[in-house]
């Protein structure tokens, strides 16, 4: 059987993207986390953050974000300067958290 190249990369593309299992399932704990999107409307590539990021690569595009277990402070600068907003549940763009960027986020105690 032959497998394409543009196979294979789209088979380790879509394994190295992770998913937007809640933690439990993925570590046998209750954990809260945020799955960010690239695309609006919790769709494209996604990034599963379950810790503080207080510098988010700016090379990641996020348009959509989604919090699962807790709330989340998400602001637009490094450090958790700038505009920052107290998210829970999901935002199908990021104006509809208030926030035209993000650069840094953490949960909420």
């Amino acid at each position: 059987m032959l497998i394409s190249a543009a196979t294979l990369l789209a088979g380790a593309a879509f394994a190295q993207t992770p998913s937007d299992r809640s933690p439990q399932s993925l570590t046998g704990q209750d954990r809260s986390h945020v799955t960010l999107y690239g695309q609006p409307g919790l769709s494209g590539a996604r990034y599963m953050i379950t810790m503080r990021t207080g510098n988010l690569n700016s090379m990641q595009r996020v348009e959509s974000l989604r919090v699962f277990g807790g709330k989340w402070e998400i602001c637009d600068r490094l450090e958790f300067q700038g505009e920052c907003r107290i998210a829970e549940g999901r935002y199908l763009t990021l104006s509809d958290l208030g926030l035209r960027r993000i650069a840094s986020l953490r949960p909420v105690a």
